[in-house]
């Protein structure tokens, strides 16, 4: 699968509204693995590991690092928890090395040793890359090599993080069911998808964004024979985000999607963190995401002075199209005004004039 990038990021805008450079980043970043990807060939496949991407890191669209500290990490994933233990945690430090990472979110020391061989073995060529990039031997564990406490942070890299999603999303590695559950060729339930990732958690939400995703790549989809026009080895820039000619304003004409939770992505040290601002209020409706306008009292302020605007300079042209008639008018209402303003007078003299008696010598 190939996708035209101007159709991709306009699409986007359509559904979600505008975009920045680190999502441009991130989501030409993800779809660029889509395309170079031989195990990813349904497109409704891609919408879905879109959609929980866009979920998964605050709709940043790039790898990001579960929220909390060190202790927390310690004191909900460490191995003398029973959530540690599921995770494969053996120790309270792992459930801090082994916290959530990258687009979705990678936990337990169990997982992590899972993605590092499937990884070798799926996505040999991504491996050497990021080796021949980094100049370091690819690995997500500690303990097996001398002074290799960061080496789960590999699971941060913007390339390794996406094959790590797709292998997990496509093998059933993270709960244990997989995209080929729920989308075939007899079915495509978006909803239960979540399965993959995080039991019923948003489901609902991250249903509508992949709806909207298959959408976009769709309309993007380009065939074989347009493909070399494509390119695919360097990475490709929004329009809106490099020219500094268009206006962000005017790309937000289509109103984005926002679900009742904000996110916030912030630094703590060296660590990238999603925190959840607020909680949706009950379940959503099975429904596609309400959409609002972005800007909400300045775009409506830029709104009217457009409007008025406009009207304004229909009127000029009227004016300066018909200056006769315009003439004509504008003695006319001076006429009326100067009549409403001295009727008083005017009355008075014509109420004299009737009363008026020649023989009492009344009338000058």
């Amino acid at each position: 699968m190939r996708f035209d990038r101007k159709k991709l990021f306009d699409g986007y805008r359509l559904k979600f509204g505008g975009l920045d450079q680190q999502q441009v980043d991130g989501l030409n970043r993800l779809v660029s693995g889509i395309e170079q990807d031989p195990h990813v060939r349904d497109i409704r496949w891609a919408a879905y590991m879109l959609a929980t991407a866009y979920h998964e890191t605050a709709h940043t669209m790039q790898p990001i690092h579960e929220y909390g500290t060190r202790q927390y990490f310690i004191n909900r994933y460490g191995g003398q928890t029973r959530k540690g233990k599921e995770l494969g945690n053996d120790t309270p430090e792992e459930g801090y090395h082994y916290a959530g990472k990258g687009d979705v979110q990678l936990t337990g020391e169990a997982n992590y040793e899972k993605a590092e061989a499937a990884l070798r073995r799926e996505y040999p060529n991504v491996i050497a890359v990021w080796e021949e990039r980094t100049g370091k031997t690819f690995d997500l564990t500690v303990g097996d090599q001398p002074n290799d406490a960061a080496d789960p942070q590999n699971a941060m890299d913007p390339e390794i993080s996406y094959a790590i999603m797709s292998y997990g999303m496509r093998s059933g590695m993270f709960t244990g069911k997989k995209l080929s559950d729920y989308i075939d060729d007899v079915e495509c339930d978006y909803k239960a998808a979540r399965k993959i990732i995080n039991g019923t958690d948003k489901n609902i939400l991250i249903a509508g964004y992949a709806k909207n995703f298959e959408e976009v790549l769709r309309a993007a989809k380009t065939s074989a024979a347009n493909a070399h026009n494509l390119p695919s080895d360097k990475p490709d820039t929004d329009p809106a985000a490099s020219d500094p000619g268009r206006s962000e304003t005017a790309t937000l004409a289509a109103d984005p999607i926002v679900e009742t939770k904000t996110t916030e992505v912030v630094k703590t040290g060296d660590t990238t963190l999603a925190v959840e601002k607020t909680e949706p209020k009950g379940d959503a409706p099975d429904v596609e995401p309400t959409k609002v306008t972005k800007n909400g009292p300045l775009a409506n302020w830029l709104f009217s002075g457009g409007t008025l605007t406009a009207l304004g300079t229909a009127a000029w042209a009227y004016i300066t199209g018909n200056a006769s008639t315009v003439a004509v008018a504008v003695i006319c209402v001076t006429v009326l005004i100067a009549l409403i303003i001295f009727r008083g007078a005017i009355t008075d003299a014509i109420r004299m004039q009737v009363a008026a008696d020649p023989e009492k010598k009344n009338v000058t």
